[in-house]
C-alpha cells in the first residue's frame, strides 16, 4: 500500500475505535476504548496548534518575503490545512453516523 492509503486506513480505524455506540467496547474493552478517544482529542488539539502557528509563519514568510504571488500561495495552502482540520473533525462524526445507518451499535451492554 502506498503511504496516504495506510494513513487512511489507520485514521478510519481510530475512529471506529472512537464512537461509544459502536461494537469496538466489545472486542477491545472500555478501558482502552476511553484510552484511544483521550489520545484523538489530544491529536485534535495538536493539529489546531500546527494549523495555527503554521499558517502565522507562512503568511509571515509571506509578507516578508515581497514576492508578488507567493501570499497568494500562501493563503491557498493555509485554506488547505484549515480544511484538513475541519476533516479531522468532522470525519469520528461521519463514521459514526454511517455506522448506525449499517445498524453497527454497541449490544454487548458494557
Amino acid at each position: 500500500m502506498k503511504g496516504k492509503t495506510k494513513i487512511f486506513f489507520i485514521y478510519c480505524t481510530i475512529f471506529l475505535l472512537h464512537s461509544e455506540k459502536v461494537f469496538a467496547a466489545c472486542l477491545i474493552g472500555q478501558d482502552l476504548l476511553d484510552e484511544i478517544k483521550d489520545v484523538f482529542q489530544t491529536i485534535c488539539f495538536v493539529g489546531l496548534l500546527l494549523c495555527i502557528i503554521l499558517g502565522m509563519l507562512d503568511f509571515f514568510r509571506g509578507i516578508t518575503s515581497g514576492k508578488e504571488g507567493e501570499l497568494k500561495a500562501v493563503a491557498t495552502k493555509f485554506s488547505k490545512r484549515l480544511i484538513a482540520f475541519a476533516v479531522l473533525l468532522i470525519l469520528p462524526e461521519l463514521v459514526e453516523w454511517f455506522l448506525n445507518l449499517a445498524g453497527l451499535t454497541n449490544d454487548c451492554d458494557i
